[in-house]
């Protein structure tokens, strides 16, 4: 992952915008980059076909077994393929040399892992249509505990590092800035 040629960046960058599917930031070629940074299991598998890729498929190996970037942290994971391209689960992961991929937050449309999938889920989101304020008063009403749990942590970590800010930088990118 640390060795992404610009070619394959863009590639994943275009893929990635042709499916509504992988719109997450942890579909971005960034994040993956960023977990790669400071972990050395990071890979990315790379699909071709006719020396065109096709698909890219970021994991953390741990021997034979593949993990999702990021570990439980990683809200979406899978492999980041054109709309209609066929691949099997099988030859991906021999092709990866793996046995196995531990997944927990596949998107339905990923077919390829069908038979492989023990329970299905709504995935967590948070519905902003209405602004941000307009959440947070809908969010207190059932959680107001733990709304005030993060804001006694955000003090705390704002006396112990100064300002922590949100800044949404781009159409998926989105940090936490401590400085």
């Amino acid at each position: 992952a640390r060795d992404l040629t610009e070619r394959y960046v863009n590639d994943w960058i275009r893929i990635q915008q042709a499916d509504p599917d992988l719109s997450s930031p942890y579909f971005r070629p960034e994040f993956t980059q960023a977990v790669a940074a400071v972990r050395r299991d990071v890979q990315v598998a790379v699909l071709e076909e006719h020396g065109e890729t096709i698909g890219l498929f970021p994991f953390q190996r741990r021997r034979r077994t593949a993990h999702p970037v990021g570990g439980r942290l990683s809200d979406f994971h899978g492999v980041i393929a054109r709309p209609g391209e066929s691949w099997t689960a099988e030859d991906l992961l021999r092709g990866c040399g793996l046995s196995s991929w531990e997944f927990h937050h596949l998107p339905a449309s990923q077919s390829a892992f069908a038979g492989f999938i023990r329970q299905t889920e709504g995935s967590p989101y948070l519905d902003l249509s209405g602004g941000y304020d307009a959440y947070r008063r809908a969010l207190e009403k059932g959680h107001r505990e733990g709304i005030a749990q993060t804001q006694r942590k955000r003090r705390k970590l704002e006396r112990e590092t100064g300002e922590v800010r949100f800044e949404i930088g781009g159409q998926f990118e989105a940090f936490f800035l401590c400085h």
